[in-house]
């Protein structure tokens, strides 16, 4: 909808760009193999072409383009995975690293997904949009998504100089 309407929760792509790339990635997942289940195409009916639905594009292979890369877009790819390791190593294989999230009924074994995959951030039945400005977000050492972190007592700590100051009060001993 209008991103101007407080009501919309989602408008349209950034710009022609982005647009041009989640077009291709769709088009590349489909023309491979991959299952389109909902959205894949802009809506005409828009007031700009950079309006583009939710998307969710099945039997995705790990090598695909719209898996391996970031796709910046209302696009979820679905890959099935036969276990956690598996899971884990293609989570662990991205050069990414910033957020990753895990849905489970066992809390312990979302835990352990989580503390073993190299991401920044992990949401543990909360979906990778769920993000808190006032934890430190960032990438994993190592990744290409950056270093450092935003948010978070880490920013107030890289934006301060401390200083510390005695004063003796009169008639103190």
């Amino acid at each position: 909808g209008d991103p101007t309407d407080a009501a919309t929760t989602m408008g349209p792509l950034n710009n022609e760009a982005v647009a041009a790339k989640v077009d291709a990635h769709v088009a590349e997942a489909v023309g491979k193999g991959a299952r389109l289940l909902r959205g894949g195409r802009r809506e005409a009916d828009r007031p700009t072409r950079l309006y583009y639905p939710p998307t969710i594009v099945d039997a995705v292979d790990p090598a695909m383009t719209i898996a391996a890369e970031e796709t910046f877009g209302p696009v979820v790819p679905v890959v099935e995975v036969a276990s956690d390791e598996e899971a884990l190593a293609l989570t662990n294989g991205s050069p990414y690293g910033l957020l990753a999230s895990v849905f489970t009924a066992d809390l312990e074994r979302g835990l352990r997904f989580a503390e073993a995959a190299r991401t920044g951030w992990v949401n543990v039945n909360l979906s990778t949009n769920t993000w808190e400005s006032h934890l430190p977000f960032g990438g994993r050492s190592g990744s290409i998504s950056g270093t450092g972190r935003v948010g978070g007592a880490s920013v107030l700590e890289r934006f301060s100089e401390w200083k510390t100051i005695l004063y003796r009060m009169e008639g103190a001993p």
